[in-house]
């Protein structure tokens, strides 16, 4: 009995010892195994991430470049243009409220109207380089100045402007021209009839697409006045213009090559 005590004893050791041994490996082989299981996948998931963000990155550098041009404005991409070359058109997002009350530009003949809309139009003719003339690429020729400095040329918004401000003098024609001749009226109306046939294809030139919305007036569906439009950053614009702007007095006009006689003497009327 005391051997088979003793053999059973050793016997359960022996077994103690037999599954410690295999237990411990398999509890090594449960750890190391999902180890190496986890820093795969964890090489896995930072690869991806990293692959993510730098996805990320690249759409914003590419929405930034596209929101820069944006900014920049590539507008006019079919004609020449100083100001865009320049970096002088900028568009911004404008709420234009039209105000009629205490607008200078509103309203009839008084000195603080003539002199709003007369600044406005100062720019209209400007000097061109050379180099700008060239690269316009016009197809027709211009004035030039005599000395080979530069060459005469209008920004087409200035003339648009000078536009409503002939319209508007005509509104009151017999405070701005009271001593027109029969020939001078039939002059004028011609004149008028150019600057509408100038601002309706200025409109459907520019085409803008704004949305405006609807209110009831007097039973009918009116459109407010109150709107948000894309516009040129008019204050660049009109910078760039007045850096250029030329007045055509007597001693420009004698600077140009080959004046026109009755150009000198329209100049110094103007001068006087």
């Amino acid at each position: 009995m005391t051997g088979q005590n003793q053999y059973h004893k050793v016997e359960s050791e022996e077994l103690l010892e037999y599954r410690g041994s295999h237990e411990s490996e398999d509890a090594y082989d449960r750890f190391s195994a999902p180890k190496g299981g986890f820093i795969r996948h964890a090489i896995s998931y930072t690869a991806l991430i990293l692959c993510n963000i730098a996805m990320l990155g690249l759409w914003l550098h590419a929405r930034q470049s596209q929101l820069v041009k944006d900014d920049q404005c590539v507008r006019p991409k079919f004609t020449w243009s100083g100001p865009r070359d320049a970096g002088a058109t900028k568009y911004e997002r404008v709420h234009m409220t039209r105000p009629l009350d205490d607008n200078p530009f509103v309203g009839g003949p008084r000195p603080e109207h003539d002199e709003a809309w007369g600044k406005l139009v100062e720019p209209m003719i400007i000097k061109l380089t050379p180099e700008e003339y060239e690269n316009a690429n016009l197809g027709v020729e211009t004035i030039g100045f005599a000395d080979g400095s530069g060459y005469l040329g209008e920004l087409a918004v200035y003339h648009e402007l000078h536009c409503v401000k002939r319209i508007r003098r005509h509104l009151h024609l017999k405070h701005y021209y009271p001593d027109l001749s029969d020939n001078d009226y039939r002059i004028e109306g011609i004149h008028i009839e150019h600057c509408l046939e100038y601002l309706r294809e200025a409109a459907m030139c520019h085409g803008d697409p704004t949305v405006a919305t609807m209110f009831w007036r007097d039973a009918l569906p009116t459109s407010r006045a109150h709107s948000d439009h894309e516009c040129v950053n008019w204050d660049s614009l009109d910078s760039w213009a007045r850096s250029r702007s030329v007045l055509v007095t007597k001693s420009v006009v004698e600077e140009l090559n080959t004046p026109r006689q009755d150009s000198v003497e329209r100049a110094a009327r103007s001068d006087s």
